[in-house]
């Protein structure tokens, strides 16, 4: 298929946009398993539509073997001496790195996806989606506006890290799959389709056997636990041995106990899923296209078989190099499947070329234990956030409760001031002088470090009362006053607004009405209907006044003497 060139605006790719070129030297498209996705053309700059290919042009191209053809945004035009320009192009899902998305929390892969297209901070609407063919649970978190690109793939907190899966384009759409590509039943075989292989191993990191053991950390109820299993040994004929130690108590759940033989069935387990005493390899073949295995595209899995060597692998192609003039592979790269030899690559090069490779997978295994440990990190981390923000509001309570210990000291420090200056008024009023200095002591003895004047102190407390102002039921306005007496005391005197009180039981109750008698106004009243006889002068020389009857029928009756002695 010739390549057909569009405008850097056009978003519909099912007509010859601006035109076919025809003129095209060749068109290489190469695809990397979960990597980059790109073209490689070269036009002569005498060509037709050589002014019309600009950046950020579109150019439609047959990418594989099955998938329609694909659009690439060009990136970068180099012109040479020898009258060509060589263009470089991105399948359009780059353009995804330039979309927002706002922060959100997912429990699992669906969830994620759903999010990542709702959740798209764009003025104008997108034409791309991302979707799935499979579900799987696992928390993702993004806290800060990220790229739809930078969501896909390339760091720890990405779809593919956290759900796995592998990638597939078409047009708009980006699928994350569970797998990409089928098992095709070819199978490369040295002496006849395999034209020449060499072969590089190598034992650094080979183990000869598996020793496991199941660990269960102390708690306050139970102390440690362990079970150790026996040494599990690989097939094979080794000159030396290295057993590997292998820690299995994720495999249990944490309540149970595992046996001995219950390990060495999960180290069985674990040797053979993750090719434990199989050394690495890294081979380079040559292969031709005529020798039945054609059609090979991106995540295949073959065979491939060495007799000499006694060497058996089931190969993966993991990056594809597609003539797309000539609408067949150029090159294919495969790695070796399972186990530690997920490192080994083979280099197979259509039409008897050779070329080096290297694989850039992962093993699943340690794919799994990242993801498991992120995971618990995350737990970590939730975990300290709630306790900061625990820290955060109790250090928010200690300054409110500072505070109002703060304005209780400042309104204690005025009610001290405003007993002091009340104290100071009526002191030389109505309190002999003998109690003078015993109130200035009781003043002082608030900020007395060492308190001297405690029962001093305490006496007058209970002699001494000051009273706050306050309005009566009536609208009088009493700004306060002082109450001599014990509570116990059978007459207490009350001062307040100027009128001093004989009364009994409560000072609060002490009015010019109830009281037994009062001065005021350099006047004194008696209460005659509490008290029935008034004597005026001392027990020998006196007057006695005592008041008989009632209503309009009262009388006042006066007797007593007066001495006559003295001058």
């Amino acid at each position: 298929m010739n390549p057909i060139l569009y405008s850097p605006y056009e978003t519909v790719f099912d007509h010859n946009g601006i035109g076919v070129l025809s003129q095209c030297m060749s068109c290489l498209c190469t695809e990397v398993l979960n990597g980059s996705y790109e073209i490689t053309l070269t036009y002569p700059v005498s060509g037709v539509f050589q002014n019309e290919i600009q950046l950020n042009s579109v150019i439609k191209v047959k990418p594989n073997y099955r998938d329609n053809p694909q659009p690439f945004r060009v990136y970068r035009i180099v012109k040479d001496i020898d009258g060509y320009i060589t263009v470089k192009a991105a399948h359009l899902c780059y353009d995804t790195s330039g979309i927002p998305v706002m922060p959100f929390m997912a429990a699992s892969l669906q969830d994620a996806i759903v999010n990542i297209n709702e959740r798209r901070n764009l003025e104008n609407e997108s034409e791309f989606v991302i979707a799935a063919n499979y579900s799987i649970a696992g928390d993702m978190t993004v806290e800060v506006p990220t790229s739809l690109r930078a969501l896909m793939g390339g760091s720890e907190n990405t779809l593919n890290y956290i759900y796995g899966g592998e990638y597939h384009y078409d047009g708009f759409v980006t699928e994350l799959l569970q797998r990409r590509g089928r098992d095709v039943g070819a199978s490369i075989r040295y002496g006849k389709n395999i034209l020449d292989f060499e072969q590089e191993s190598d034992c650094e990191e080979l183990y000869t056997a598996v020793f496991g053991y199941w660990y269960r950390s102390a708690t306050n109820d139970n102390p440690a636990e362990s079970v150790y299993g026996n040494i599990i040994h690989c097939s094979g004929n080794y000159p030396y041995e290295k057993v590997m130690t292998l820690d299995v108590s994720d495999k249990f759940n944490s309540d149970y106990t595992p046996s001995k033989s219950e390990i060495d069935d999960v180290v069985r387990q674990y040797i053979a899923d993750n090719g434990i005493g199989v050394p690495k390899y890294e081979m380079k073949i040559d292969y031709t296209e005529d020798s039945g295995i054609s059609g090979i595209c991106l995540g295949d899995t073959l065979g491939v078989y060495f007799p000499v060597y006694d060497i058996k692998a089931a190969a993966r192609c993991t990056t594809v190099v597609f003539d797309c003039l000539k609408e067949r592979n150029d090159s294919i790269k495969v790695g070796v499947v399972g186990s530690n030899i997920s490192s080994t690559i083979a280099s197979i090069t259509a039409d008897n070329s050779e070329l080096r490779r290297q694989m850039v997978n992962e093993a699943r295994g340690i794919k799994t234990d990242f993801k498991s440990t992120t995971t618990e990190i995350r737990g970590s981390i939730s975990d300290l956030r709630g306790n900061i923000t625990e820290v955060i509001a109790d250090i928010n309570g200690l300054r409110t409760t500072i505070t109002s210990v703060q304005t209780a000291q400042s309104n204690t420090n005025t009610r001290l001031d405003t007993a002091e200056s009340t104290l100071q008024t009526f002191r030389t009023v109505v309190i002999p002088d003998e109690f003078a200095a015993l109130i200035n002591d009781y003043v002082s003895a608030e900020n007395s470090p060492n308190n001297v004047n405690a029962n001093r102190i305490k006496i007058i407390e209970s002699f001494i009362k000051l009273m706050g102002g306050r309005v009566l039921s009536d609208g009088t306005i009493v700004n306060g006053g002082v109450v001599l007496g014990q509570n116990i005391s059978e007459i207490k005197l009350k001062l307040e607004n100027d009128v001093l009180y004989f009364f009994k039981g409560s000072e609060d109750t002490a009015t010019k009405d109830s009281a037994l008698a009062y001065f005021a106004a350099g006047k004194m009243w008696i209460n005659t209907a509490l008290i029935e006889v008034l004597m005026i002068g001392t027990e020998e020389d006196n007057f006695i006044f005592k008041l008989a009857g009632s209503g309009n029928n009262r009388c006042l009756f006066i007797s007593g003497k007066v001495s006559t002695g003295g001058s």
